[in-house]
């Protein structure tokens, strides 16, 4: 495996987007200040909603997305964010956003985003967090994943309405029932060997089935 390049010893240009200018202005200069910190140079590109992104030559490094209060379920967020991910479908995509809950994060999962940075998180850990996607790491909320996975475990679905029913309905959606129980053994920390014996399935099948599981939910590593 090609070993990573540090950060501190390359350039580094990020596209921030965020419709709000106040908002947008404090992201950056909390980056700002964290990169002269760092010794990093960088370069920071304020976006606003009209910005054509064609015009932002060359490729950056990584996209930041504060959507505020704007929920992964609505028009405006997926419109965004399909646009980022088009524009720029080899830059990872990160989001910041009010919400945390399990549907949002899952729902930016499906959608390609390769981070979800919740608004409550302190700076040091968004540091942290930037460094580990740059490096080609995807990050995602634990307590979210945790209630997500603790949600799928409930053995009575029709009895679920309301954040839940909405959680299991994006973490599912497009898995096919064969799918769905290899997912719940992966979320275990089972290894395809195991999988394959609880299953009574090839472990050739168990990677397959794990590659399709993986392009639906728009992952990139186990």
């Amino acid at each position: 495996m090609a070993s990573i390049e540090p950060i501190q010893s390359r350039h580094v240009s990020i596209v921030l987007m965020d419709d709000l200018p106040l908002r947008r202005a404090s992201i950056h200069s909390l980056l700002r200040d964290w990169a002269q910190d760092e010794g990093i140079s960088l370069e920071i590109t304020e976006a606003e909603g009209h910005t054509v992104l064609g015009e932002i030559d060359p490729a950056p490094h990584l996209l930041v997305y504060n959507a505020g209060y704007s929920g992964a379920t609505s028009s405006e967020w997926r419109t965004r964010v399909d646009e980022l991910r088009r524009s720029f479908p080899e830059v990872p995509l990160v989001v910041i956003s009010e919400d945390d809950s399990a549907p949002e994060v899952i729902e930016a999962l499906r959608a390609g985003v390769r981070g979800f940075i919740s608004a409550r998180t302190p700076p040091a850990i968004v540091f942290q967090t930037l460094y580990f996607i740059l490096a080609g790491g995807v990050y995602f909320p634990p307590s979210a994943l945790l209630q997500a996975q603790a949600l799928n475990n409930s053995t009575d679905w029709r009895r679920v309405s309301g954040p839940a029913h909405a959680t299991y309905r994006a973490h599912y959606s497009g898995l096919t029932e064969r799918q769905a129980a290899v997912w719940r053994l992966l979320q275990r920390g089972h290894s395809n060997k195991v999988i394959a014996r609880e299953l009574a399935m090839c472990e050739s099948t168990v990677k397959v089935q794990m590659r399709q599981i993986m392009r639906k939910l728009g992952a990139t590593n186990r």
